[in-house]
């Protein structure tokens, strides 16, 4: 958890930590702006019941954590302290780096070149605190407009460091300088950055925004479990299929199986034999599109090494064909992870990267429910719990008792705006050729429905 307590060494604040360690089980705890000397620091670590704890020279920023904890400093300035910590719960080493910016412009600038330089390469890392700095209009409510190139210079830091905002639950604002009237100000100050490496982690990592209580910033409160998998996985129809020779033979022989019943009925189960055909032929005939860029980029590798030691005509054909089968398993790899990504402004060809990973760990990380609230205004984090009530709530809408009879005596005051004759051609069905037309106008890269289809 990390505060901006603007001051600790009094009995409210002592409190509501106090409160909020038991509430939620906080095993590490970060504060800023504790206003009080270093010499303080084990006297307040004993009063909260932690094992230890650690300061900047500034005593600016403090980190108090348990024992189950192992955390070394980096480095540690008057606007951040870095820690290299670890856990049971990261499969390796972290840097946590705790923030509390300077409200001066060129301080801040100052600190985001000096944040650039601090994670290690190919260290998850993850920053966190009072940045002092909002990103948009929408963070902030009150006072003099927003202007945007106050937060070119955090947001150029961001991009480059390629880090990402995790979101939140809660309240909108982590700040409001507690005036009246029209004179209130709230801002979302705080917040929690992580960058590429900290999603490849496998730790499901959420935000919320705790009450305002003894101070004007909420505490931010961050949860760490490990990503639980086993549920059966959805079907999803993969565009890069249909690039496989043998794809159309696959869905024609699916589509010719008999079926019986009402239309409506025949063509759900014309969908569904499709869908495990699909499913069988992806599993036994095309095969995991990862495994087979590498396996490519290995017979391409081996034929170049023979190729040197014994030059053939037999040998350079054998590689070109190889290196054609390693292009299309590289194209059908780029356009998985486009439709991963879903940015249809990208236009057909544009070259796999980072950037579409990148993409699809942040609408991951950001998709991720950690709780729930019941009908009574509880909150709960069991998964079980939540899958529970998301179930509930679905069959409860699913299952309501229809409408009573209408009354259509209404409809008399309503004046006509259409001809007899257009309302006849309006109730008109539809023939198979403007079915046909509208549904191969639909966008073929758009999200699966619930069938899986796109």
């Amino acid at each position: 958890m990390f505060w901006n307590v603007r001051g600790v060494d009094n009995a409210l604040t002592i409190a509501r930590l106090r409160k909020l360690k038991r509430m939620h089980q906080v095993s590490l705890l970060a504060m800023c702006e504790p206003k009080a000397g270093r010499e303080r620091l084990d006297f307040i670590r004993n009063r909260l019941g932690f094992r230890h704890a650690i300061s900047n020279d500034e005593s600016r920023i403090w980190v108090m954590y348990e024992q189950d904890y192992r955390c070394d400093l980096l480095v540690a300035s008057h606007q951040f302290l870095a820690l290299e910590v670890t856990h049971a719960i990261f499969r390796c080493s972290v840097v946590a780096v705790f923030v509390h910016a300077s409200g001066a412009s060129l301080d801040r600038e100052a600190l985001w070149q000096q944040l650039g330089e601090v994670c290690p390469q190919g260290m998850p890392a993850i920053f966190l605190g009072d940045f002092n700095v909002i990103v948009g209009a929408n963070e902030k409510k009150g006072g003099r407009p927003f202007r945007a190139r106050e937060s070119e210079p955090f947001l150029s830091f961001m991009e480059g460091a390629e880090l990402t905002d995790l979101g939140f639950s809660g309240s909108q604002f982590t700040w409001c300088n507690n005036r009246w009237g029209r004179a209130m100000v709230w801002k979302c100050l705080d917040r929690v950055l992580v960058n590429q490496d900290w999603l490849s982690l496998g730790v499901n990592t959420t935000v919320a925004h705790l009450n305002r209580v003894a101070s004007d910033h909420s505490p931010l409160l961050l949860s760490c479990s490990l990503a639980m998998g086993g549920a059966p996985k959805s079907f999803r129809f993969l565009d890069v299929w249909r690039s496989h020779a043998d794809f159309h033979n696959v869905v024609r022989q699916a589509w010719k199986e008999e079926c019986d019943g009402r239309p409506i009925r025949v063509l759900l189960a014309k969908l569904k034999a499709v869908k495990q055909a699909l499913r069988t032929w992806n599993k036994e005939t095309f095969c995991n599109i990862f495994d087979r860029v590498k396996e490519d980029e290995a017979t391409v590798l081996a034929l170049e090494r023979s190729l040197e030691e014994c030059p053939s005509g037999e040998g350079e054909f054998q590689l070109l064909r190889a290196q054609g089968a390693l292009k299309m398993s590289l194209l059908r790899e780029a356009a998985y992870w486009r439709q991963k990504a879903r940015l249809r402004w990208l236009r057909e060809g544009d070259a796999n990267s980072k950037f579409f990973h990148a993409q699809v760990k942040q609408r991951r990380a950001r998709s991720f429910i950690h709780r729930m609230k019941d009908t009574n205004g509880v909150w709960t984090e069991e998964p079980s719990r939540i899958e529970e009530m998301a179930t509930t709530f679905f069959a409860d809408i699913l299952s309501q008792p229809g409408h009573g009879p209408m009354d259509l005596s209404m409809l008399e005051v309503i004046p006509s705006v259409i001809t007899v004759q257009d309302n006849m051609e309006l109730q008109q069905f539809p023939t198979e050729e403007e079915v046909k037309a509208v549904v191969f106008q639909l966008d073929g890269g758009s999200s699966p429905g619930p069938d899986g289809f796109t």
